[in-house]
């Protein structure tokens, strides 16, 4: 039974509150939910069992589209149209009860409208959208969790939240809805070892950045190593102190690093800390990387902030204490895909809390207060982390760690030229995962070619050769039924684990295939939905791949910037 609704003035959709909009999903049978965000806000948490269709896209999903007859020997295309068949059809709950939300209401209002103008005669808008939706208390499938940890009364408080409502209430953050990617022209630079010994590795850098040529040292002492295995679990715990020097000018990086291994799992623990003066530690940042055995396809990303100053063995602590929480909403998840990610918490937590007594016990001298601290906790190695999270820990913390996880080599030596940074922006900071080896470093393609199929057509193609966004777009079109364009890329390496593509276009879905394994394997899809907006991607990938193809069906128009493959 659907509850007293408000019908909006005017309109022929209905306005309902949050709490009438779960009334409804609980008890109303065949209830179809639409959420007309962006992708990558959708990614970021949704209402469960919602349908993404953003909302630049709404009128074209409300009618049928004829799927065309595929080739038998093109296994691409017949992926492609058994996922379109698959796929949410819209046009087919034209007289169903449909809810719609976006973020705070706006935008679903427009796709009320919308659906109501083609025929669709249940439609209900929902007041505040998401946002209002969280704030009410009630759950989102998400995996992307905000945990704010103050130390108070010799007591940690733990508050856990989906990331999007502390994006929704992080004021600095509004504007940054791209993904993060590749950062374009940056200086090149050059290392070169000048002395060596057991213990510690002196490099000479030098950077050209605007035709200035700086040079400094680096150099970086293991202070601390000692291996704690015990049975199945090899763990061992190194302290780095890295020192930057240049015309007489010294700045310190402290690294404190634990690797596990398991056979059920991979952690890192790894702390980059900045000293403030002897007794002090301005700031620091800690990223750790679950990897359990086996392939996944759901990854998880958390952030935690500190509120208030807390020494390096309370740090871990802190984070313990935080990963049993945000481990607990996982547990009860709606999803039940999630709740494996409360028994691999349970991993982290114990890790972080045997590094607290690890320091506390073995590294007295260094268990300094820190005045600002941050912590990232993912289930994949180095990804590329979205924009918004980066941006949150810029609020907690500097811009060296905005760029902890950059993708270029040229992200060394913030901590030495902080105002070259604040000049030049994040790129050029952090050598903590930059080294002269780059193996890590992103693939580029460097060759293209396509194939098309009807009117459709690939315009362009050279210009998705190289790296970085540079406003020069391949161009994939296919304006009638059956047309389809391929763009393939064949990148200068193995690439492994992540899959970044920038542009823009109007009203496209782009599929995105890897060769692997002697076949070409669907990696990931993304939705195009503006001309002017321009949109960045990150698919996830297991396995190497040394090619790919992108893939536009009809109708399609899409513009590629960039393409990149990760390591």
């Amino acid at each position: 039974m659907i509850p007293a609704l408000v019908k909006a003035q005017e309109l022929n959709y209905t306005n309902i509150t949050v709490k009438q909009a779960k009334h409804m999903i609980k008890h109303t049978q065949n209830l179809v939910i639409i959420d007309v965000r962006n992708e990558s806000e959708y990614n970021l948490g949704h209402l469960y069992n919602a349908n993404l269709i953003p909302l630049d896209i709404v009128e074209w999903e409300t009618n049928p589209r004829p799927l065309p007859t595929v080739p038998a020997n093109d296994t691409i295309l017949q992926d492609i149209y058994n996922r379109e068949s698959a796929r949410f059809k819209l046009w087919e709950h034209i007289n169903d009860v449909i809810i719609i939300y976006c973020q705070i209401g706006a935008r679903s209002e427009l796709a009320c409208q919308i659906l109501i103008d083609q025929g669709f005669t249940n439609v209900y808008n929902m007041i505040g959208g998401i946002t209002a939706w969280m704030e009410a208390g009630n759950r989102i499938y998400t995996t992307s969790y905000h945990a704010t940890v103050d130390y108070i009364n010799d007591d940690f408080v733990v508050d856990v939240n989906p990331f999007l409502l502390f994006q929704s209430q992080c004021t600095t953050c509004q504007n940054n809805n791209q993904s993060c990617s590749t950062v374009t022209n940056l200086p090149d630079e050059n290392l070169t070892i000048i002395e060596e010994t057991e213990n510690s590795i002196m490099w000479l850098a030098t950077q050209e950045i605007n035709g200035t040529i700086i040079e400094f040292t680096i150099n970086q002492t293991t202070v601390w190593h000692q291996d704690y295995s015990t049975g199945s679990i090899n763990r061992t715990v190194t302290l780095l102190s890295t020192i930057y020097e240049s015309e007489g000018n010294f700045s310190q990086k402290i690294t404190l690093n634990s690797e596990i291994q398991h056979q059920e799992y991979n952690m890192t623990i790894n702390t980059i800390i900045r000293p403030s003066d002897s007794q002090t530690y301005d700031s620091s940042i800690t990223t750790i990387d679950y990897i359990p055995a086996g392939s996944k396809e759901i990854v998880t990303t958390e952030l935690v902030n500190f509120t208030s100053s807390i020494t390096l063995s309370q740090l871990y602590e802190g984070i313990s204490k935080a990963v049993h929480e945000i481990g607990k909403e996982y547990k009860h998840s709606e999803d039940e895909n999630l709740t494996v990610f409360h028994d691999r918490y349970k991993d982290i937590k114990r890790e972080t809390r045997k590094l607290s007594i690890i320091v506390e016990n073995d590294l007295s001298d260094y268990d300094k207060e820190i005045l600002k601290s941050a912590a990232i906790i993912q289930d994949v190695q180095y990804p590329c982390v979205a924009q918004q999270i980066v941006c949150a820990i810029l609020t907690g913390i500097t811009c060296t760690v905005a760029c902890l996880f950059s993708f270029s080599i040229a992200c060394f030596f913030c901590i030495a030229y902080e105002p070259l940074i604040i000049e030049f922006g994040c790129a050029q900071i952090y050598g903590e995962y930059c080294s002269s080896d780059q193996s890590t470093a992103p693939r580029y393609p460097i060759d293209v070619w396509s194939e098309t199929f009807g009117t459709g057509n690939v315009a362009y193609e050279n210009n998705a050769l190289g790296g970085g966004r540079d406003g020069q777009f391949a161009i994939i079109t296919a304006p009638n039924t059956g047309d389809h364009g391929k763009l393939f890329v064949q990148f200068d390496d193995y690439g492994l684990g992540k899959i970044h593509f920038y542009g823009a276009g109007a009203a496209s879905i782009l599929y995105f295939y890897v060769h692997y394994g002697g076949d070409y394997q669907y990696a990931g899809s993304v939705y195009v939905t503006s001309e002017t907006e321009y949109y960045g991607t990150y698919i996830g990938w297991p396995n190497y791949y040394d090619h790919g193809v992108i893939v536009g069906v009809y109708p399609c128009y899409a513009y590629i910037d960039s393409i990149s493959a990760g390591r």
